[in-house]
């Protein structure tokens, strides 16, 4: 009995000294292939992919969504000219030691942000880029909110990153003007941004961003002179808003067509607002609905991701409605609302949208107060849009619910099944 004890106290001392399941790197250190996990975030793909350097293994789309993730930082450090960039991993161990990161607020996405840096610091693949023209910019005037970096990636190739909507009150104002204005002050910043880094730099580019930072690295591609457009590989929309119909005529977006890269998750609702021409591919996203927005939860195997087929019924239902309901309104009408709506909102003195929820009640209380203080003619047609939209959506749902249940079931198990299959844009 005494010796079957002995025998499981020495398989229990086994079994808690076996090392974790290595990476990439470390599993061809040892000399054997490593377990391969059947998907990752963004994260455990530097754990998997990071001994690669970019010369061994050209960038990719998920390479792409790091950077634009960074942009979500205040790399203060990088506001400098090309010619005096920073290295990566300077850049992170400034943010580390400089108490930036101890200052950040609730504004961005920068606690993802932070711990991407970190980690790609580390990394093979990512340590010799380098990081330079770092700006931001808030007019409260001008309701702008707008802010880019740029990278070295490799020898003649650079990565421009421009930072999606945070949490202000008047970078979300800036997104609603969108829909009714031509240009919005941070589209126009964007573009001379670009202008100012393809002077800098002689080589290749590539532009993207996140949410409202994709609509801003297509708008600012657009804008570039012939001879610039020429050098830009890829356009990168991860999940950002598309635009007013008049900007898909224009020469300069038709020509860069072939290079914009749009990819949504399949709950998306950000990213199918406003208007598209491109192809766009669906990923998958272990978040829920409008959650799935937050890019680290986009699933990731090998060097893309994982793709599905379609977008789900719910968010095909959002678009529809969204689109028929700004179809139906003048920009003049869109303006009104957007203007009534941040006026009611901005009553409640908040300064974000985490503040806004915070105050709770008091917020609740004093949008009501404002409501009531608008005048009556102004009142009636908010309302009266407020409606349409309710109404535009219930025929949709209608519409969409008349489909027979064995139909929908079947879709969706098909949907469910579906993980990677081709997807509707191929890189």
């Amino acid at each position: 009995m005494k010796k079957n004890a002995l025998r499981a106290v020495r398989r229990t001392k086994k079994k808690r000294a076996r090392p974790a399941e290595p990476g990439a790197a470390q599993a061809r250190a040892n000399g054997r292939r490593a377990k391969r996990p059947s998907s990752r975030t963004l994260l455990e793909y530097l754990d998997w992919r990071g001994d690669l350097t970019f010369s061994a293994d050209p960038p990719n789309e998920v390479d792409s969504l790091i950077f634009c993730w960074l942009a979500y930082l205040d790399l203060d450090c990088a506001a400098r000219p090309w010619q005096q960039a920073l290295p990566l991993p300077e850049a992170a161990e400034w943010y580390k030691t400089s108490g930036a990161a101890a200052r950040f607020d609730q504004r961005r996405r920068s606690y993802s942000a932070v711990a991407l840096l970190q980690k790609a610091a580390q990394c093979a693949r990512f340590q010799n880029v380098r990081v330079w023209g770092f700006t931001r910019r808030t007019d409260g005037e001008r309701a702008e909110q707008f802010a880019a970096v740029s990278f070295g990636v490799m020898p003649g190739l650079a990565y421009t990153a421009f930072r999606g909507t945070d949490n202000t009150l008047l970078g979300w104002r800036e997104d609603f003007n969108m829909s009714f204005m031509e240009e919005v002050p941070a589209q126009r910043d964007a573009a001379g941004y670009l202008r100012r880094i393809a002077g800098e730099f002689a080589g290749s580019l590539q532009v993207g961003g996140h949410s409202k930072g994709g609509n801003l690295a297509v708008y600012a591609a657009v804008r570039q002179e012939p001879a610039v457009r020429a050098r830009i590989q890829a356009v990168f929309n991860n999940d950002g808003p598309g635009f007013r119909a008049e900007m898909l005529t224009d020469p300069g977006y038709v020509e860069l067509l072939p290079r914009i890269r749009t990819v949504v998750p399949q709950s998306s609702v950000i990213g199918m607002l406003l208007e598209h021409s491109e192809e766009y591919t669906v990923v998958k996203s272990d978040a829920i609905w409008a959650v799935q927005h937050d890019a680290m939860s986009w699933q990731v195997l090998g060097g893309r991701f994982v793709r599905l087929q379609s977008v789900t019924p719910n968010s095909q239902l959002t678009d529809r409605s969204l689109k028929k309901w700004l179809e139906d309104k003048d920009p003049k009408s869109r303006a009104l609302f957007v203007d009534t709506l941040f006026t009611v909102v901005n009553s409640t003195g908040a300064k974000t949208v985490s503040e806004l929820t915070e105050k709770g009640m008091r917020s609740a209380l004093a949008m009501l107060r404002s409501v009531k203080g608008l005048d009556r003619e102004t009142r009636r047609q908010v309302f009266y849009m407020l409606k349409s939209l309710l109404r535009i959506g219930l025929s949709m749902w209608a519409e969409q619910s008349s489909i027979p249940l064995s139909s929908r079931i079947a879709r969706m198990a098909a949907e469910k099944k579906s993980g990677e299959n081709r997807p509707r844009a191929e890189e």
